[in-house]
């Protein structure tokens, strides 16, 4: 089995800027995590999936907040301007505690700049032992949009 269809089935981690990619206007956000869990199956990915959502709390509406919760999604709360580099960190944390192979997701405008260098670094040392599926991303495998993603289409 190579380390691509072993990915298919271990651990999936998803980190999300929703200041970058906010939920659309008038998408509820309790289908968030069950459109991520059923686009990764339609893909073939069967593993357990951890979403995180970075945003600064004050300024993301209460229904939103509570909605993710009740899915499941953990809520970080982050200052403008921090956000990548805490999604950066948690994303660090959780490859040390779940070594390859495995699926990780980010979901930000800034994968082409904050993020490049690293997953980069990674896809060469690891090859295939993690599989990238970035959103709006060229240089990546999979790309897709969150209102893609939140509206099951396409992907």
């Amino acid at each position: 089995m190579s380390g691509y269809d072993a990915a298919k089935t271990e651990k999936i981690g998803v980190w999300w800027d929703m200041n970058d990619c906010p939920i659309p206007e008038g998408y509820d956000a309790r289908r968030v995590r069950p459109s991520i869990e059923r686009a990764f199956k339609e893909r073939g990915y069967s593993g357990p999936v951890s979403i995180t959502a970075y945003a600064d709390q004050t300024q993301t509406p209460s229904h939103v907040l509570r909605g993710l919760s009740s899915s499941g999604v953990a809520v970080a709360h982050t200052r403008s301007g921090y956000t990548c580099s805490v999604m950066h960190r948690d994303m660090v944390e959780w490859r040390g505690q779940n070594p390859p192979p495995g699926t990780i997701m980010i979901i930000s405008d800034q994968v082409n700049g904050d993020f490049s260098w690293d997953l980069a670094r990674l896809h060469s040392a690891l090859d295939t032992a993690f599989s990238w599926l970035i959103q709006r991303s060229n240089a990546m495998i999979i790309s897709w949009s969150i209102l893609q993603i939140v509206a099951g289409k396409n992907y």
